[in-house]
C-alpha cells in the first residue's frame, strides 16, 4: 500500500508506503527501491528530485542525494505520521506522541507540544512563524516556533513527580495515567514510560513501585 506521494514533474515522481518501498516514475515505467526497514513508511517530501526525505514507524527517517537513500536520526522512536519541507535547511515533521521535529540543514532536534495528541499532519506556513498540526479526536494546533522551546532529552526513570526522588506516589502517579484520572506532560508521561516503548502502562507503574521498595528497576521487563 502506498501513502504518500511527491512529484517533480510528470517525469519524476516519488511514492512511500508498506515494507519500506519507495516507487519511482520516470515519465514511462515505475521503479522499486527497497529502504533496509521493516517498518512502514508514511510521508515523503523534498525540495529537489536529489534532496528527498522519507519517513515512518519507531521514528524512521531517511534521505536521498539522488544517488542512494542514507538513514538518519531523527532523535525520536515514536512513529513519524506526516513531513512538510519549507527549504533544504528547515523541515517540519510531527509524530504520533504529540512531538514536533526540527531539522535546521544539519541535525534534527525535538520540540515537544504542550499536547499528548496522535499527530496525523503538520504545515509550515511560509509567511510566518507558525506551525499548524492536527491529529485524533479533532485535535489542531498552532504553534509559534520561535516561542517553543526545545525540551531536555526525555529521561524514562519512573519520577513521574519530577521532584528528583523516586517514591510511592510516582508509581501512583503512573496508575492514575494508565486510568486516565492524571493527563500528565509529555515530561512527566516519559518518566512513567519505564521500558521506553512510547506508552504509560499498569506494567511501568508496577515496577516503578518495586523500583521504590529495591526489588526491582524502572526499565525491568514485566
Amino acid at each position: 500500500m502506498l501513502v504518500s506521494i511527491r512529484a517533480f514533474s510528470n517525469a519524476d515522481v516519488f511514492a512511500c508506503g508498506d515494507y519500506g518501498y519507495i516507487r519511482h516514475f520516470d515519465g514511462s515505467s515505475w521503479s522499486l527501491t527497497e529502504l533496509e526497514t521493516p517498518s512502514p513508511l508514511q510521508c515523503i517530501d523534498g525540495m529537489f528530485p536529489d534532496d528527498l526525505w522519507v519517513c515512518g514507524l519507531g521514528g524512521f527517517m531517511a534521505h536521498f542525494n539522488g544517488t542512494q537513500w542514507t538513514q538518519v536520526s531523527s532523535g525520536t522512536t515514536a512513529d513519524i505520521s506526516d513531513l512538510h519541507v519549507l527549504a533544504t535547511d528547515e523541515i517540519y515533521a510531527s509524530t504520533r506522541q504529540g512531538e514536533l521535529l526540527f531539522y535546521d540543514g544539519d541535525k534534527w532536534s525535538i520540540i515537544y507540544s504542550p499536547s499528548l495528541a496522535r499527530f496525523n499532519a503538520v504545515y509550515r506556513d511560509s509567511e510566518s512563524e507558525t506551525v499548524w498540526l492536527t491529529g485524533d479526536a479533532g485535535v489542531v494546533m498552532r504553534l509559534d516556533t520561535q516561542a517553543t522551546p526545545t525540551p531536555e532529552p526525555c529521561v524514562h526513570d519512573g519520577d513521574v513527580t519530577l521532584d528528583g526522588v523516586l517514591t510511592a506516589g510516582d508509581a501512583q502517579a503512573a496508575f492514575q495515567i494508565v486510568l486516565g484520572g492524571f493527563t500528565p506532560t509529555v515530561e512527566e508521561a516519559c518518566a512513567a514510560d519505564c521500558n521506553g516503548d512510547d506508552a504509560v502502562t499498569a506494567g511501568d507503574a508496577q515496577n516503578i513501585f518495586m523500583a521504590v521498595l529495591g526489588t526491582a528497576f524502572c526499565e525491568d521487563p514485566v
